[in-house]
């Protein structure tokens, strides 16, 4: 007998947990590891948001909340989408939850039925693809390359498009591969979108602030007429360095919030209530780090890419959004390691990297792709440079 549901079994996790958890073990048997796998910031909390949550705690603040947040915490995000997108929306059109993931897997169960089809442009995050498969929806990934800035256009949108099709799944910036997209593109995205009045969208932007050398524009701040099929998802876990508070918000339809909230009640139940104090005060109080902590990104971002530019076999682009770096690695692929071990795709040269040179990097398998491998940047400067320098040394070593 067996009491796993047979539907299960062909579920795939995540492998960017997988690597990142195998180079975790490697570590822990005394292993020196450079680990690149994390989309976890390197920064601390903001200190006054941590004060505040010590704050919480003295005041007594420790019940339960709301199950869809606080409305001090609804307020907040309202101020704060007002303030940094140019976008009004009321208590009753917000949603807070245990992080922008959970809100991501709560929209899509309260908007998708059985047989529903939903576009999702790779490379992608890993979790988005099984989500939709766990609301007995299907997936439909359109590739997008480098020839398009790894971004989907509106022709391919288009073209992906059937009687079918119930939502559009839209990461800005993008993770695994930092693309950012501009204001025309997702206008000429939401112009297609115009004509199918019973798609949705998803957007996940929460990597708002980790922006370089161009602006981030919201999906809806782009596309106002589409506001009211639009479920916008962000939190406090990257731009504000928060990732163990799980803090994250949703906003669009009021019926859609409302369905999350009834989801929420009956799985995950209210956020902590002191980390929504903490994310109160992150959102309210200063701002002007989020600049300084880009410049610092972005000055990463260069670094590895000026030693990685002297790898023979990649060939790197520059991202201009999230902390990644997404090289192109298909001229390795044939060539063979010291071991005499040939290359045949990215999850090969991945662990060649971590068993050779005791780098942890992601393949671009686990972003339903091929050809590329995902470094983090949110890590220490002489980490990442460290492991940058044995990446180099173990392309040079391929023949």
């Amino acid at each position: 007998m067996t009491l796993i549901v047979e539907k299960w079994r062909t579920l795939a996790g995540s492998l960017v947990a997988n690597t990142a958890e195998h180079a975790a073990a490697l570590k822990a048997q005394g292993r020196e590891i450079f680990d690149l796998t994390s989309g976890e910031p390197d920064f601390d909390t903001p200190l006054n948001a941590s004060r505040e949550a010590h704050r919480a705690i003295d005041d007594g603040d420790t019940k339960y909340t709301a199950t869809d947040g606080s409305l001090e915490m609804k307020r907040a995000v309202s101020f704060k989408l007002s303030r940094d997108n140019n976008l009004e929306y009321r208590a009753e059109n917000i949603c807070i939850g245990s992080g922008a993931k959970s809100l991501v897997f709560h929209a899509l169960f309260s908007i998708l039925d059985t047989g529903d089809e939903v576009i999702v442009p790779t490379p992608t995050w890993s979790s988005f693809p099984g989500m939709v498969e766990i609301t007995g929806a299907k997936p439909v990934l359109s590739p997008c390359t480098s020839d398009t800035g790894y971004k989907l256009s509106a022709e391919k949108l288009r073209e992906a498009i059937t009687d079918n099709t119930k939502c559009l799944i839209i990461n800005n910036p993008c993770n695994p591969t930092g693309a950012v997209y501009a204001r025309k593109e997702l206008k000429a995205l939401g112009e297609v979108l115009t004509a199918h009045p019973q798609i949705a969208v998803v957007a996940d932007e929460i990597y708002e602030h980790l922006v370089y050398d161009v602006d981030f524009t919201s999906f809806v701040g782009a596309n106002p007429a589409l506001k009211e099929r639009t479920i916008s998802i962000n939190g406090a876990s990257k731009g504000y360095a928060m990732t163990g508070w799980r803090i994250g918000y949703a906003s669009g339809p009021h019926e859609v919030m409302e369905t999350m909230r009834k989801l929420l009640s009956q799985s995950t139940g209210n956020p902590s209530s002191i980390s929504q104090r903490a994310a109160i005060e992150a959102l309210r109080g200063p701002q002007a780090f989020l600049h300084d902590r880009a410049r610092k990104y972005a000055a990463r971002r260069d670094k590895a890419i000026a030693l990685l530019n002297a790898a023979t076999g990649l060939e790197n682009s520059t991202p201009q959004g999230a902390f990644y770096l997404y090289p192109d690695c298909r001229n390795t692929f044939g060539r063979k390691t010291p071991g005499g071990i040939r290359i045949l795709s990215s999850d090969d040269l991945c662990h060649y990297f971590l068993e050779s040179q005791g780098v942890a990097t992601v393949p671009s398998s686990a972003f339903y792709a091929e050809g590329n491998f995902r470094i983090s940047y949110a890590c220490a400067d002489s980490v990442l440079e460290e492991a940058c320098r044995r990446i180099v040394t173990a392309c040079q070593s391929l023949t």
